[in-house]
């Protein structure tokens, strides 16, 4: 077994329209859903995270700083970063 390096991968806050309780149009949504995804396969470019072999695995740690003072659901701000993660997964190689 091998011990790969940490990677730190910085994100924006994710768009109001990824949130599980929003409702927004489809096409809103579809557009922050590809915007998330690429911008987070160019982050994790940037960053220098290497391509890894099929079926490597990837252990992800969240680190969530909110924009502001105010309470936010955790599990939607969670969820809200969906897009993102499948945007990493694409440029590393893993599904």
């Amino acid at each position: 077994m091998t011990q790969a390096s940490m990677v730190r991968i910085e994100l924006p806050w994710p768009d109001r329209a990824l949130h599980p309780n929003a409702r927004p149009h489809w096409a809103v949504k579809g557009r922050a859903t590809k915007s998330a995804r690429i911008g987070a396969a160019w982050a994790a470019k940037l960053s220098g995270a290497p391509k890894l072999p099929e079926g490597a695995s990837v252990r992800v740690t969240p680190i969530i700083t909110p924009p502001n003072n105010r309470g936010h659901d955790t599990d939607g701000v969670v969820a809200s970063c969906k897009a993102a993660y499948d945007g990493i997964a694409d440029w590393i190689g893993i599904d």
